[in-house]
C-alpha cells in the first residue's frame, strides 16, 4: 500500500511542475509582486522556470527599511523597478546576502523599548531584545547583522526613533545616548553617511513636568559636555514657543539629533478634537495651580532666576560668552554652541514662557 501511495505521488509532483512552467513569464513576475521576500524566495523553488525568470529580481533593490513593528519592514527598488516587498525582521541577515545590491538603510522604532532588558552581556538577537539603552544602542545592533562586504557599498545609514507618551512622566528616561557614542567612535570617519533622529513628544503639559524636565535637559547638556572632547560640533536649542528641546552633534559622517517637544496639534495638524480637549483641560489646571501665578517654580527656582526674567522683559537678546561658548537667550528661546554652560536659572525662565506660550 505504501508503495502505491508514493507512486500516485510522483505524477502529481511532475504535474504541478509542468503546470509551473506553463505560465508566461509576465504572469509569474505579477503573482510574484503580490509576494513577501520570504514567500517569493519559496515560490522560486518551485521550478528552475520560475527561478529563472525571477532570479534578477533581487539585484533591483537597493533600499531596506527595518522596524520593530512587523508589518513595517521593507526591501525596496527607489528606482521603481521592482515591488516593494516587506520580509521578517529575523531574516535581516538573508535579506542582505541576497540583495547585494543595498546601498541604503533605514531604522524606524517607535517603541523605546525597556530599560530592562539592557543586558551588556547578552547581545540582543532581535530589535525587541534591545533599545536605546542597550550598549551600542539600535546601531550597534544594525551593523552586527550587516555583512562586511555589504557595509562597504553602504552609502546612507538613518535611525528615526519617534516616541510619544500621554505626558512626559511616561517619557522620564535618560537622555539617549549609546547610538550617539557608537557613531562618534565607529561612524563618524566611515565612507557613508549616517543619520540619527530621535525624539520624545509629550501629548499634555502637566504641572509635575517642570522637575522631570529639568532634569532630561540637564542630561543634555551633560552629554554635550562629554562629548565635546571628542572635537565635535554641537547645538543646543530650548524653545518655548514651540515647546522643544533639541541638541545635534555633527563629526565628519555622522549627524545626530535628540529631541523633546509638546504635542500641538494646531501645528501638526492632526485636527484631533479629543488631544485638543485634553490640552484645554490642562491649561485650566494650569491656572489653578497651586504654584504663584500658575508658574511651575518654587521659590529657590524664583531666586535664581530673577535677573534673568528682568533682563528678558527690557527686550533684545543677552549673550553669555566663555573661551568656548556661545549662548543666546530671548524670552522663548535659549540657544547655546560648543561647550555649554547653561543655568537653571535659564532653564526656569524658558519655563514660565513656555507656560505663557502654552
Amino acid at each position: 500500500m505504501d508503495f502505491n501511495v508514493e507512486l500516485n505521488l510522483e505524477p502529481e509532483t511532475s504535474m504541478d511542475y509542468a503546470l509551473y512552467d506553463c505560465l508566461p513569464p509576465e504572469l509569474v513576475v505579477r503573482i510574484d509582486s503580490y509576494l513577501s521576500f520570504e514567500d517569493s524566495l519559496q515560490f522560486q523553488e518551485c521550478s528552475n522556470y520560475i527561478k529563472s525568470v525571477l532570479c534578477s529580481n533581487w539585484y533591483q533593490y537597493d533600499k531596506v527599511q527595518i522596524s520593530d513593528d512587523p508589518l513595517d519592514c521593507y526591501i525596496i527598488s527607489t528606482k521603481g523597478r521592482a515591488p516593494k516587498r516587506s520580509f521578517l525582521e529575523d531574516n535581516l541577515h538573508t535579506v542582505f546576502i541576497i540583495c547585494n545590491k543595498i546601498v541604503e538603510v533605514m531604522m524606524i522604532m517607535k517603541d523605546i523599548g525597556s530599560l530592562q532588558r539592557c543586558n551588556p552581556d547578552v547581545p540582543p538577537q532581535s530589535l525587541k531584545d534591545t533599545s536605546l539603552y542597550q550598549a551600542n544602542g539600535y546601531l550597534g545592533y544594525l551593523f552586527s547583522k550587516t555583512p562586511q562586504q555589504m557595509i562597504t557599498q553602504l552609502k546612507t545609514v538613518s535611525l528615526h526613533v519617534d516616541i510619544m507618551r500621554e505626558s512626559l512622566r511616561q517619557l522620564c528616561f535618560p537622555c539617549p545616548t549609546q547610538d550617539l557614542f557608537y557613531s562618534i567612535h565607529h561612524l563618524a570617519d566611515s565612507h557613508f553617511e549616517t543619520f540619527t533622529q530621535i525624539s520624545f513628544c509629550s501629548a499634555t503639559i502637566q504641572p509635575e513636568d517642570y522637575h522631570l524636565r529639568i532634569m532630561l535637559l540637564n542630561g543634555m547638556e551633560m552629554t554635550l559636555k562629554n562629548i565635546a572632547k571628542y572635537c565635535a560640533k554641537t547645538d543646543f536649542t530650548v524653545d518655548a514657543a514651540e515647546g522643544y528641546a533639541d541638541m545635534t552633534v555633527e563629526k565628519g559622517k555622522m549627524e545626530y539629533s535628540f529631541a523633546f517637544f509638546y504635542f500641538n496639534p494646531h501645528i501638526c495638524g492632526t485636527e484631533s478634537q479629543s488631544v485638543v480637549e485634553r490640552m484645554d483641560q490642562t491649561d485650566e489646571q494650569l491656572l489653578k495651580s497651586p504654584f504663584v501665578g500658575g508658574k511651575l517654580i518654587s521659590s529657590n527656582d524664583r531666586n535664581d532666576s530673577g535677573d534673568n526674567d528682568r533682563n528678558n522683559s527690557n527686550g533684545g537678546s543677552i549673550i553669555h560668552s566663555s573661551s568656548a561658548l556661545t549662548c543666546m537667550s530671548t524670552q522663548n528661546q535659549i540657544h547655546c554652541q560648543s561647550d555649554l554652560q547653561t543655568s537653571e536659572g535659564m532653564y526656569t525662565s524658558f519655563w514660565r514662557n513656555l507656560m505663557k506660550t502654552h
